[in-house]
């Protein structure tokens, strides 16, 4: 960290502003060109520089002085003085706008104070008009590098455009975790994990804490849980040559198939619960060509709802079950459409170019979250738009790539 922050500085320092104006962090040094040789080199890293409270900042510094004769080195906002380790790699929570500025000193009176670089803390909106919401993303981690990890995020509705702000990081393990729903009462979340070298379901709360396998004791693959207020938790598994659609509770202690087959590398997948607990809506490889279906929550009646030559998945009822969201390729390319199961009218809800997948809808049905990319899944991000399709879309996700959106349950 040290080598790397003052390898910035051999050429003179600089200011850096671009990603400020993203809201995702500023670099600041001084725009003159400081001479190595004579004064102590202070470099200070804020990011994001503005977000909705609590928000946490990542704080990153170091001082050299090319004499090894500091004298003062810290890290100052508000009256606060950060516990100061040189190079400095921290994360701070705010809860009001404040500046920072950092202070470097060497045994001979020469100073390189940068700042102020200042955090913007924007103010929530009533209660009543935010929405929180699950997804994975691959983006840039704090250890290094990049991994496979469920975040959680707030919508927001400032001045009429939808941002997501306040995300946190909520799964830290090396092994990849993905496809996050949320339980009945918003207070726990599902996500499928390979941490531990198979698929399981695993379950945590809201915050990230109490993560624990519960399906990988009771059925030997399981993914893409969906769980009603029933108590029961709808999977695509895999066992011993079959695959399909199983019940579990969410302790894991026992297990039900409702539908199986022989498994063809074509598994049934994606199941999602009515909103009574009567129904589970599922996708499945019918006469080569994946379909969506409706069965009854024991498996019985079950019917094909989309019944066409081209491609249907990832299917999401909508808030009063009236009708769902699925993909499909039936007019050339990935992109959203909705089914109304009361007169089985099929309506296109996206036209642009790229690829659409993974539709989430809004609890009040007002709007649909999805994912979208111009080149299949190279740099797949999160966009809101109305949930009949109209009007313009809104970016939700610029960094790293971004998939599987849940929202979280009214409470």
């Amino acid at each position: 960290m040290k080598n790397s922050l003052v390898s910035r500085l051999k050429s003179g320092l600089y200011t850096i502003s671009t990603a400020a104006a993203l809201g995702f962090g500023l670099t600041y040094c001084n725009r003159t060109p400081i001479e190595p040789s004579n004064l102590p080199q202070n470099v200070l890293d804020i990011s994001p520089i503005s977000g909705g409270s609590p928000l946490e900042v990542r704080v990153r510094g170091s001082c050299v002085d090319p004499d090894d004769d500091l004298k003062n080195y810290k890290i100052m906002y508000g009256s606060n003085i950060l516990t100061i380790t040189n190079p400095i790699d921290t994360l701070v929570n705010l809860t009001q706008s404040t500046s920072f500025n950092s202070y470097c000193e060497d045994m001979k009176g020469n100073r390189h104070n940068l700042g102020p670089i200042n955090v913007q803390i924007i103010a929530p909106p009533p209660q009543d008009t935010l929405s929180r919401i699950a997804f994975w993303s691959n983006r840039p981690v704090l250890e290094g590098g990049y991994n496979e990890e469920i975040y959680s995020g707030d919508i927001v509705d400032i001045d009429g455009v939808p941002k997501l702000l306040n995300v946190r990081r909520l799964t830290t393990s090396l092994g990849q975790d993905l496809e996050p729903t949320w339980s009945p009462d918003g207070k726990e979340l599902l996500f499928t994990s390979h941490r531990t070298g198979g698929t399981a379901v695993w379950r945590m709360d809201a915050d990230g804490s109490s993560q624990r396998d519960i399906t990988s004791s009771i059925v030997e693959r399981a993914r893409q849980a969906d769980w009603c207020s029933n108590g029961k938790i709808a999977v695509a598994y895999r066992e011993n040559g079959i695959a399909g659609i199983g019940l579990t509770d969410p302790n894991g202690t026992s297990f039900t198939p409702i539908y199986s087959e022989p498994e063809t590398g074509q598994i049934p997948g994606w199941p999602r619960w009515s909103r009574d607990c009567s129904q589970i809506l599922f996708q499945k490889y019918n006469n080569s060509n994946w379909e969506i279906f409706i069965m009854n929550s024991d498996g019985s009646n079950q019917r094909n709802v989309t019944n066409n030559s081209a491609t249907d998945l990832l299917p999401i009822w909508f808030s009063d079950n009236s009708k769902i969201a699925f993909i499909s390729d039936r007019d050339g390319t990935l992109s959203l459409y909705e089914l109304g199961l009361n007169n089985n009218t099929t309506k296109r809800l996206t036209g642009n170019e790229g690829t659409e997948v993974d539709p989430a809808y809004s609890q009040n049905g007002k709007n649909i979250i999805f994912v979208h990319d111009l080149i299949s899944f190279f740099n797949p991000q999160l966009y809101i738009m109305n949930s009949d399709g109209t009007g313009s879309w809104t970016q939700l996700t610029t960094e790293g790539a971004n998939r599987y959106p849940a929202w979280r349950p009214r409470q």
